[in-house]
């Protein structure tokens, strides 16, 4: 699905997700990733879509994620009813603990560095 081998993903060939909808997902798929990479050096990233049938004709879809950076590890999960908004939010939340934890690290850094330099 992906020309990038750091992409992995599971679930997405299914007959119950259309091209138009496969080809929005693998857009935001390689947008989040392109905006984490700007940030950190990614080592893989793994995107589980799960599809929960109903006896109805509506499906339930959730999205596991699994990112491994320089920085860390991060796992995030959610469920819609439509596969591209169940992916869309968990990247979204995903792309967000990655930049938190790398604000988080920074701020320490300088916290650490500025109270060196009053030591002194």
């Amino acid at each position: 699905m992906f020309e990038n081998p750091k992409i992995t993903t599971v679930g997405f060939d299914t007959d119950k997700i259309g091209e138009f909808e496969l080809e929005k997902i693998q857009s935001i798929i390689e947008k989040a990733f392109n905006e984490i990479s700007k940030k950190t050096d990614i080592t893989s990233l793994k995107i589980h879509l799960k599809i929960h049938s109903d006896a109805g004709g509506r499906h339930k879809y959730s999205t596991h994620a699994h990112i491994i950076t320089n920085v860390g590890a991060f796992d995030c999960e959610d469920f819609e009813w439509n596969a591209f908004g169940s992916v869309s939010k968990t990247l979204e939340v995903l792309e967000k603990q990655v930049k938190k934890h790398i604000s988080k690290k920074t701020a320490i850094t300088k916290d650490k560095l500025y109270k060196a330099k009053e030591i002194e």
